[in-house]
């Protein structure tokens, strides 16, 4: 993994608060994970955890929330504290509800903290390998100079192969000021399908990473996913906050409906943009993934 360098430059004059997505039920590189040893907090690239090398790449910015576990809550305060990072607020989530929710679940904390207007935040997966912490802070902050008050800017890496195990985003051919234009996601497309979309130059691998602001999201899952708003609105605001760390009330945030943010939102809203990272990525969701990634590090 790289490591925190940083080039400076690039102002946008919203504050950028990170979101790390620490959740997860240990189902994947078994028998390493278990649900209570989820992905991200494997030493799978030493020293450092999946978890703690994504609060590495964004500590250039500010403080960041994780969502997480209430089970984990402990354990990524331990490995804030051993980079001597902090966090801004920890999540404790009952139970998982899907990446819309978890999401909301900070966005809410920003709004009612008075930070939904005049901040992005960006949105991170925690158990990912990225090999280029440097490009992607100078993407993120010229990406964030060019948001929209009411955009979705998504970050996504050109495919090396017609993989199979990934969503594809399609992109207007000309980029928009340096951002394309989404057209639509493909989830997961049979063979034929990923061999297509690996031959068009304007197709890109979703990483799951975005930003947009606070308010905005919780706009729209106003419009697309009412339940999930009113729900972990209500979670949040009955919620217990002691230190860092936020407890949502539980039997509100377990009725909220559970479904990924590509689906409640990503798909549904207009507008998006796409900022293209040209580095090595890998969501290490399987042990031939992660074995991959090794190998590579090893021929570099």
């Amino acid at each position: 993994m790289p490591g925190t360098g940083s080039k400076r430059g690039f102002v946008t004059q919203l504050e950028i608060v990170p979101v790390i997505l620490a959740g997860g039920e240990g189902r994947r590189l078994r028998p390493l994970t278990s649900r209570n040893r989820p992905k991200p907090f494997l030493r799978v690239f030493p020293p450092y955890s999946l978890f703690q090398h994504t609060a590495l790449r964004v500590a250039p910015f500010a403080r960041p929330v994780v969502v997480c576990h209430e089970s984990a809550g402990d354990r990524a305060y331990e490995e804030l504290s051993a980079l001597d990072l902090g966090a801004r607020r920890i999540i404790l989530e009952p139970e998982g509800r899907g990446t819309a929710a978890a999401i909301a679940l900070a966005a809410c904390d920003l709004v009612n903290s008075g930070a939904g207007h005049d901040t992005l935040m960006l949105v991170t997966p925690s158990d990912h390998y990225l090999d280029d912490d440097e490009l992607f802070e100078q993407v993120v902050r010229i990406a964030a100079a060019r948001a929209g008050e009411d955009r979705m800017i998504m970050i996504g890496v050109r495919p090396v192969a017609p993989e199979t195990r990934y969503g594809y985003i399609e992109t207007e051919h000309t980029p928009d000021v340096g951002l394309y234009s989404v057209k639509r996601f493909i989830e997961k497309p049979a063979k034929a399908d990923a061999e297509a979309l690996f031959a068009v130059g304007s197709v890109f691998w979703n990483t799951g990473v975005f930003m947009c602001r606070p308010s905005y999201y919780l706009d729209l899952l106003e419009t697309f996913e009412p339940s999930i708003r009113y729900e972990v609105g209500k979670a949040c605001d009955l919620g217990n906050v002691r230190g860092p760390f936020l407890r949502p009330e539980r039997s509100a945030y377990l009725k909220a409906p559970s479904k990924p943010v590509d689906y409640a939102i990503m798909e549904r809203c207009e507008g998006s943009r796409l900022a293209a990272l040209d580095t090595v990525w890998s969501d290490v969701g399987c042990w031939r993934a992660l074995l991959g990634v090794k190998l590579k590090a090893v021929l570099q």
